[in-house]
């Protein structure tokens, strides 16, 4: 639950921060629900936060994790 819980963490950072430097908006693109690409530091589209999903996690020899994100 930790883990789970410091990987949502981060990822709100990373939107948080996409939000303070973006100087387009996220709108809806039709009829899709999805966010279109916004231009801040990290050129977020698709999915906004809450529809993220964390659906695995494998930890490499070196220590590295690698996640998998679903929506």
């Amino acid at each position: 639950r930790a883990f789970a819980l410091a990987v949502a963490h981060e990822y709100a950072k990373i939107y948080d921060e996409e939000e303070a430097s973006r100087t387009t908006s996220p709108e809806p693109r039709g009829m899709l629900l999805n966010r279109s690409k916004t231009d801040g530091v990290h050129g977020i589209w698709g999915h906004g936060l809450s529809d993220l999903v964390l659906e695995a996690a494998h930890r490499d020899p070196d220590g590295t994790w690698r996640l998998g994100i679903g929506s």
